[in-house]
């Protein structure tokens, strides 16, 4: 078995760019490939849930909580025995995922090979990326809650983080990186009464602004005032107009004489 310990450990950091695993999900993760590496890549792999909880040091929720993630994105399998019994673990190598194609997760046969130790890495640079990226999403977080605090004024102040509210803004981000999108999306909110609470006792607060339905209907102008609704048709029809006006058939043109009429025809409309 020929670099299959680090490959396994780049794979977890080149998955976890997409996935975003937890602090619980990762010590899962590194747990039971030390352990494998102990066994000498046995397969499948005895583990008892109590051994696995110690090591990862967390309560038993988090735990199943922490492996179901780990197999719901592929990097373990698992299958449960009877409640007397360890579960059963193994590496999920496929062509969608193997970290390398027809690597064997066994010690090459005839040699006396001990369990690989692991490897030197830097575990500062990696602790320093991951904390330089949880402070930047923390960041734009604050500034999309300061940005709705600011501009909508006159509705609930969101005050505090939570899960869900993390969970929603983090989301919306992902779909729309730009404080500038935010900051216009939250003058959308200002500008209908309907969701400043204007028309009757509803009132919009933040996280129903981030609720991807809700999110939608508000770029579309579903919550718009009348007035600018009809503002904007009217704007769509002197654009379909112009369209008209300027429209150069084969054969005719149109002097400059006749597009300042044009202009100034409809700047009296």
């Amino acid at each position: 078995m020929t670099n299959t310990y680090i490959e396994l450990i780049n794979h977890f950091w080149d998955v976890d760019i997409e996935y975003s695993y937890s602090a619980y999900e990762a010590k899962l993760y590194f747990a039971i490939l030390q352990i494998a590496n102990r066994l000498r890549w046995k397969e499948p792999l005895s583990i008892p849930n109590a051994r696995l909880i110690a090591m990862v040091r967390c309560d038993k929720k988090t735990f199943i909580k922490a492996r179901q993630r780990l197999i719901d994105t592929h990097l373990i399998n698992y299958k449960s025995t009877s409640t007397r019994k360890a579960g059963k673990y193994w590496w999920n190598i496929s062509p969608n995922n193997a970290p390398n194609q027809g690597t064997n997760l066994t010690p090459n046969q005839g040699t006396n090979t001990e369990p690989i130790s692991p490897p030197i890495v830097d575990p500062y640079i990696r602790l320093r990326l991951d904390k330089d990226k949880t402070k930047e999403r923390k960041d734009k977080k604050k500034e999309i809650i300061s940005l709705y605090n600011t501009i909508c004024e006159g509705l609930p102040k969101a005050k505090y983080e939570s899960e869900t509210r993390n969970a929603l803004i983090e989301a919306r981000w992902k779909e729309h990186p730009s404080l500038e999108f935010f900051k216009s999306f939250f003058e959308k909110v200002k500008d209908s009464d309907f969701l400043m609470g204007k028309i009757n006792s509803f009132h919009a607060d933040l996280d129903w602004l981030m609720k991807p339905s809700n999110f939608v209907k508000v770029l579309e102008d579903k919550y718009a005032n009348r007035e600018a609704k009809d503002e904007k048709r009217r704007s769509d029809k002197r654009g379909d107009e112009w369209i008209e006006k300027f429209k150069n058939p084969a054969g005719r043109t149109i002097s400059n004489a006749q597009v300042e009429a044009i202009v100034l025809h409809s700047g009296k409309n």
